[in-house]
Formats: structure tokens, sequence, C-alpha cells
């Protein structure tokens, strides 16, 4: 039986998938700070009171409450006593309200959120912007204060949500090895466990069977008593089970640990529901002879399909992580970058099994990449920086190990991928041929190729089956021998089959471009929407137009990003009138153009740098959002999204006189900033 299960609210909540799915879109906060102290003035009873006394609705632990914001200065207020010894407590909202947390003791004063012991805007453990804090409360009453995020305009997030409290105190222990049945009845539903041992490390793996689709969260019991609790490891989809079940591999020392387990959700949004069990078992470490860097005790873990940051420091740095499968595994590793790195698979005594030093498979050219199919058990890797003439190769990089699944041999179980998607994919054997689905819902230019090790002969078909266009090698070159198929098409359906050249077999990536080849006449020219890229193709003495539209006065910038060496000019309405020009004012050789515009209608001409130079690229209008300097009340950011792979977000911020200032970004997506001066550089 679940240890604790917490009803959801009336609303469906957005799935914890979003962690994992790729190409879904996904928000984040920008928050610029300096020590200044707001305050939040309460407003009359609807339907919670907002005062720290009496008239607060009291929130029993495992029985969610539904509150309801209606305005921008609604404030609810939740009341609970923690009795006897001290107690782990988790409170957190769920549904589409964007929701911040903040807890006070009975001495608190609601004006002043510094009194606050603790507060939380966006969580892990529900998704969304649903607020998350994890406390260790002694004995005494405590109040929960529920407020709406406020935009830039002052505007505070409305609607309905539901507030939850657990005891994770209170938990039995799941003793590991056992076999453990859950049920997730409603969508949003969260079931937790705890389990715990002592003595030496240990290869703990946990996993669920079943039908139900399930996402798994693991918490040290360190890391679940803070303003928002941190996950350990996490997992979605993945083996040894069969299915949409979750699977997590760790090494762990001798601690209490949390598995929070949630139905998963789909892209409408629907979470899932229904049984499972949850398998765990644990094998004590008997690794601790296997390699290790200096100075560190234990390498960390890995998990698959999971990103992990690494630094490759000066003087010959060598880093370890450890990697722990429950299951035969078919799997890719490598790094992406700017470091040229090196890899090297390890066994569990330290034994090199295979190693790669650069391909194009990854980001760059520079980045190792390696497949293997691994048995269960225990593997290292270690990634060293490349030392060549020029010196040593050092920065920062990412490892990834991903789990490999063969795609469906037909047309009727064909993965679905969309224009500017990049899927990986697997050749099993001779015979085997992958097949993926593409829908156009517009005439245009396609682009679509493999990267990787793997030689791999492309296919086109319309939706009858019917061959477009075939090719072998048409992006053939050194480190570069997979096929391309490049061509315009109407509005439908397609398919695009994948194989090996004869037996050929390993992994690949399929990619799927967009190529937008304007007109180089008003008439003909492709509408620019703001913060949307546009993938275009310059060729010999060739000139591509854009046309783009402003309803109000906008500061915009407009660039490329690629390889391809552009010259940008800004025009009027009349297509000849210059604003503006530029070559190489961006990245590499990329021209960057900013302005200040009146409403209206300009165009933007995109050429090469002279007639000889050809070549794809991505054109950027981005307007320059202002940004606000904020106090320290909770909730003061700038919403975000980063929508495509090429988007960027530009924001503009004045100061009257010097002082220092905090930029920094929070949420699910994996961002990088940059900081400009007034003219850009």
């Amino acid at each position: 039986m679940p240890l604790i299960s917490n009803p959801p609210p009336s609303k469906p909540t957005t799935g914890l998938l979003v962690l994992f799915a790729a190409g879904l879109l996904l928000c984040f906060l920008l928050v610029l700070m300096r020590s200044e102290v707001g305050a939040q003035t309460p407003s009359a009873c609807d339907d919670h009171c907002s005062a720290l006394d009496s008239t607060a609705t009291q929130l029993t632990r495992g029985a969610p409450i539904a509150g309801n914001l209606g305005t921008a200065e609604d404030v609810d207020v939740f009341t609970f006593a923690v009795t006897g010894s001290s107690q782990d407590i988790w409170l957190y909202t769920t549904g589409d309200t964007d929701t911040i947390g903040l807890l006070f003791r009975s001495d608190g004063d609601i004006t002043d959120p510094t009194t606050s012991i603790a507060a939380s805007d966006d969580g892990i453990i529900v998704a969304g912007f649903n607020f998350h804090i994890g406390v260790n409360l002694e004995p005494g009453t405590y109040y929960v204060v529920v407020v709406g995020v406020k935009d830039a305009d002052g505007n505070a997030d409305a609607g309905n949500y539901s507030i939850h409290r657990l005891n994770l105190s209170a938990l039995p222990a799941l003793s590991l090895g056992t076999t453990d049945t859950g049920n997730i009845e409603t969508e949003g539903e969260v079931e937790v466990f705890k389990f715990s041992f002592t003595g030496d490390a240990q290869d703990v793996w946990l996993y669920s069977t079943g039908a139900t689709d399930t996402v798994g969260i693991l918490y040290h019991s360190r890391d679940i008593t803070t303003a928002s609790p941190t996950w350990l490891a996490a997992g979605d989809d993945s083996a040894p089970a069969t299915g949409r079940n979750f699977y997590i591999g760790v090494n762990l020392e001798p601690a209490t640990y949390y598995l929070a387990v949630i139905g998963a959700t789909d892209e409408e949004g629907n979470g899932a529901t229904g049984p499972y069990r949850l398998e765990s078992k644990a094998e004590t470490d008997e690794a601790a002879e296997a390699p290790q860097e200096p100075g560190d005790p234990k390498p960390p873990n890995i998990t698959p399909d999971i990103a992990s940051d690494g630094i490759v420091s000066p003087g010959s740095d060598a880093d370890l992580f450890k990697l722990v499968l429950g299951a035969e595994t078919d799997i890719v590793v490598y790094t992406t970058g700017e470091v040229d790195t090196i890899g090297t698979l390890l066994d569990a005594d330290g034994d090199e099994i295979d190693g790669n030093d650069d391909t194009e498979f990854s980001e760059g050219d520079f980045n190792f990449f390696f497949p293997r199919t691994l048995e269960p058990g225990v593997y290292y890797i270690e990634v060293t920086g490349y030392v060549g003439r020029f010196g040593e190769s050092t920065g920062p990089y990412k490892l990834h190990v991903d789990r490999v699944a063969d795609q469906s041999d037909s047309r009727g179980g064909a993965e679905r991928v969309t224009p500017g998607s990049s899927t990986m994919g697997f050749i099993s054997g001779e015979e085997d041929e992958d097949y993926f689905f593409v829908s156009l819902a517009r005439v245009g230019h396609v682009r679509v190729y493999t990267v990787g090790p793997t030689d791999t002969v492309g296919k086109l078909e319309n939706s009858s089956g019917t061959t477009l266009e075939s090719n072998d090698d048409g992006r053939l070159s050194p480190g570069h021998n997979s096929f391309l198929i490049e061509r315009n098409l109407a509005e439908g359906n397609y398919y695009i089959s994948v194989t090996g050249w004869e037996d050929e077999t390993g992994p690949y990536r399929l990619v799927v471009e967009p190529v937008t080849d304007p007109g180089d006449s008003t008439e003909g020219a492709e509408d620019l929407e703001l913060g949307v890229g546009q993938i275009g193709k310059v060729g010999v003495v060739d000139i591509d137009l854009f046309k783009l539209v402003l309803d109000e006065p906008t500061e915009i910038v407009l660039y490329t990003s690629g390889d391809t060496d552009t010259r940008g000019t800004l025009l009027r309405s009349d297509g000849s009138t210059e604003v503006d020009n530029d070559d190489d004012g961006g990245e590499g050789f990329n021209f960057l153009i900013k302005a200040a515009l009146a409403a209206g209608t300009y165009y933007v001409r995109v050429e090469g740098y002279d007639n000889n130079v050809a070549g794809s690229y991505v054109l950027f209008a981005e307007p320059l959002a202002p940004l606000r300097v904020f106090g320290t009340l909770p909730g003061e950011h700038e919403v975000g999204s980063i929508d495509t792979g090429h988007d960027q977000d530009i924001y503009k911020f004045t100061l009257s006189q010097g002082e220092p200032v905090w930029i920094y970004a929070t949420g699910l997506v994996d961002t990088v900033g940059t900081l400009y001066n007034g003219n850009f550089h």
C-alpha cells in the first residue's frame, strides 16, 4: 500500500513529465534584485481570511483544501499546529494558478515578508508554477500565506488552487528489496515512500511496473527541509520495466530518503491514473577500489537521460562519474559544450571498455561520443580535456548518458517528428528500417538528414507510400557520411525511412529542418514575427527579404545565428530606404542591428557577405523587453519562455547610478545569460 496519498485539486495539474519531454515549452523566471524590502497588504476575508490569527483556515494533514485568489490584493492564510516532537513538513499547492507560499510563526508579521521563516515560488514535486516548501518545525502554531505571483505591471495571478500539508516524519519505513503497491486514483495525486539504511554505501534501484505512466523523484532527507526542496535523482520512462514506468539507479550513503511518485502528464494536459507496483533492491557497494578523482571520496552518480554538469580544470584534470544500471541497456555517452573533451568508459574494476575523442554526433565537432550495450552493473565514465600543441582544453561541459530505443520498422508505428526537431534513433541490424512521420501545415522547403557515426540511407515518402526522394551520402565529407534530402513540399503528411548502409549499425540523430527561402522583393517577402526564429538559406548572388510589422513603437535587435557570414539591412516600408545595416556585429560572422522603431512596416534584407557566400542561417527580431529593478518581496520577477532551440530573450534596464545587482533565472530550463552595455557589446 502507499504510505501516504494526497488527493488532487478539482482541476488537473500539469505533470512532472515536462522535466524530461523534448520539445515542450518550459518557462523561466528572470529576477534582478537589490536590497529593498517590500510589503504585501492583506485583503479582507473572502473564501479564506488574511490575518495571522484565529480566523485563518485550519490546514489538516493529508487533506487538501481548495482556495481561490480572486484579485491582485487577495491573500489567503491557513494555520496548523505541530505537537510533540519536531516534524519534517511539506507544504505545496496544486492547480493552474501561479502561487507563492510564505510560512510564518505565530509571532510573524504578514506585512513584513522578512519575518517569514520560509518562502517558495516554483517547486519541483508539483508541476507548473506551484510553490513547494520543505521545513523542519518545532512544536508550535504556524501560518501559511498564499498569494498570486505579480507580473511587471503589478497584477497578480488569480484563480483556483489546492493547498496540501504532508508530515514526512510520520511515514512508516519502506524495506529495500521488497515490492509495494500504489494507486494514483485521480489526476495530480502524489504518493510518498520513505526508506533508510545504515552501514556501508549501497547501489539502490527503484522502479515501477504496470500500465500506469509514472514519474519518480528521489530526495535525501537533508534536502527536504529547504525553502524549495531539491531532488537527488529523478526518472520518467525507462528500463528495466516495460511501458512508461520510471527507473532510478543511484549509489547512496547511509541515510534516510524519500521517493515521490506521481502520474505523468501527456501533451493534452491529462495526468495518468491507475495502479502500479513499486520495486526496490539494494546491493552493498563493492566498488570502493574503483578509480576516483583525487580529492573525491566518491564519484558523483549520473542518471540516464539527465545531463550532469562538469568542469575540466587546468592541470590535467580528470572527472569521474558513476553509472549504475539495473538491466541490459543500449546507451550513448557524449558531452555537449565548447570544451574539447575525451571520454573513457570503465568497468567496476577500472578497466577500459570504450572511449572516444571527437564526433559530430553531439554539439560541436570536439565532443566525444560512443554507443554501447551494457549489462546490469556498475560503470565509470572519465572525462578529460584534450591536450594539443595549443595547450589544454578546459572549461564547463555537460555529460549525457542517454538510453536508445529502436524505432518502429513500419509506417503504422512511425514516431511523430516535427519541423525543427532532432530525434535519436538506432539501427540494430542489416534488415532494420526506422520510420518517422511528419505533418506539414503549409507548403515549405524542408531539409532532412542524420548526424552521428552511423552511415545512413534516407527515404522520403508521401502519405500514399510513394517514394519522393532517397539519398545515401548527401552529407559526405570528412566525418559525415549520412543522407541529406532537401526539397519543397506541399501541405500534407510524409514518412521518413532511415536504414544503415549495407550492414552498418549504430545510433544517429534525425534532424528535420524547415528552410525559409523568401523572395527578393517586397511582394515575395516572408513574414518575420517578433521573438520567433526564421531558418533561411542564401545562395550565391542571393538576397532574402523579410517583412516585419510593428503595432507599436518597439526597440528591437535584429540578428542572425549560424556559420554563414551574413550581411543585414533594415529598410523602411518602401523596401528601399535604409534605416541601418551591419556585417559582423553579432556572434562570429553574423550581423546584428539594434534600432528603436516607430509603429509601422519594415523589411529586413539578408544576404551573404559577398556573392560567393552561401549557406543557412536563423534570423531573429527580438524586442528589448524592459526589466525592472526589484526589491526582495517574493513574487517580483519577469516571466520568459525559450520557444525553440535557437530562441533568445533580450531584456533592457537602466540604472541612474552605479550599484551592485544580481541577475539570475529560476525554473526548469537550463539557461545561459549574457550582459551587454548600452551599445550591445
